[in-house]
């Protein structure tokens, strides 16, 4: 709270009466402007930046001499800010002063303080009768405006996007929305921005700067998932001892198949070889690799090495009681499955 106690010099107009001058009815008043205690309540000094300021006092207006005549009395303010531009200026009659007794006034405006720095604002108290106005200029002070509060971010929703390609996918991030209650521009910094994110969680960095130096900052993520299946084929295979290919006439009586995935995020999807029962009997295994299906219901299942890993060679010899049903797998956990249709050995 600040305080100035300023005593104002009382203003007396009156006419005398010279002797043997013959004079009508005698005229004669008024009012003098008593001490004006100002004080800046409401708000403490210094004062925060968008926060309002009271402008009070009270001042007391006391007739003089007799015969007493009606008074009016009010107040003049002014307002500038820290740039010296005038958002106040206005004159406020209070009220019809008694005739005979002192009377107190008060006085009060709110100023909204939108900037920081120092405000200076003048109070000028009044009175007036029929022999006009009579003032006392000026009782005035300052107030100063500083910015301690940090600028507001609003809540900003996480991005989730579907990986596209092996490197993961771009993701358009959302504007930052910030507020403050005296810069109308902060400065917004976004780090941990990419071109592409990668499948998983990237955090992503806002911080808000005002121009008096409060900051705040705030998190949010990309989420780059993969919810898309492999491509999975059984496709038959040339025996390589027989160079036997199979056609629409005739069947692959020697169960060749070669098994082949993709997948638009994994460049290497797993492959099991199984039963419905167990569809993870057997595995993993890398796309490309042929295989020998024999299907027989009296033996156990079985898995076992056959030739070399290079390309279009018979890599594994499978034996299962049913069609194997093969599944693939990528690195997200998503999963494609097919069959592969095994003649049924000859009886």
């Amino acid at each position: 709270m600040r305080k100035w106690n300023v005593f104002l010099s009382v203003a007396i107009i009156s006419v005398l009466l010279v002797p043997g001058l013959a004079v009508g009815p005698l005229i004669s008043a008024c009012c003098g402007v008593e001490p004006i205690n100002l004080v800046v309540t409401d708000a403490p000094d210094p004062v925060e930046c968008g926060g309002n300021a009271t402008i009070s006092g009270t001042y007391t207006v006391t007739p003089q001499w007799d015969p007493w005549e009606p008074y009016n009395t009010g107040y003049d303010i002014r307002v500038w800010d820290p740039d010296a531009v005038e958002i106040v200026n206005k004159s406020v009659t209070l009220a019809t002063g008694e005739t005979v007794a002192p009377k107190d006034f008060t006085l009060s405006e709110v100023v909204t303080l939108a900037k920081c720095g120092t405000y200076t604002y003048e109070v000028i108290a009044w009175s007036t009768t029929s022999f006009g106005r009579m003032e006392v200029s000026f009782v005035g002070g300052t107030i100063t405006v500083i910015d301690v509060i940090p600028p507001v971010i609003e809540p900003i929703d996480d991005v989730t996007v579907e990986q596209t390609s092996y490197d993961g996918a771009p993701a358009t991030l959302p504007t930052p929305v910030v507020t403050d209650n005296c810069d109308p521009n902060p400065v917004v910094v976004v780090t941990g921005e990419l071109a592409i994110y990668p499948l998983g969680d990237t955090t992503i960095n806002v911080t808000a700067t005002d121009d008096s130096g409060n900051s705040t900052s705030t998190i949010f993520f990309v989420h780059v998932v993969d919810t898309t299946d492999p491509v999975l084929s059984c496709v038959e295979a040339v025996n390589p001892a027989g160079k036997n290919t199979p056609t629409a006439k005739k069947n692959n009586q020697d169960g060749f198949y070669q098994l082949f995935t993709k997948d638009i995020c994994d460049k290497a999807p797993k492959i099991y070889v199984g039963t419905i029962a167990d569809p993870m009997l057997f595995g993993p295994f890398e796309s490309g690799i042929v295989f020998k299906f024999t299907e027989d219901p009296t033996v156990a299942p079985l898995q076992e090495k056959m030739g070399s890993d290079k390309a279009d060679a018979v890599t594994w010899h499978i034996v299962l009681p049913e069609d194997p049903l093969v599944t693939a797998i990528d690195l997200s956990g998503n999963s494609a499955i097919c069959t592969c249709l095994v003649p049924p050995p000859p009886k």
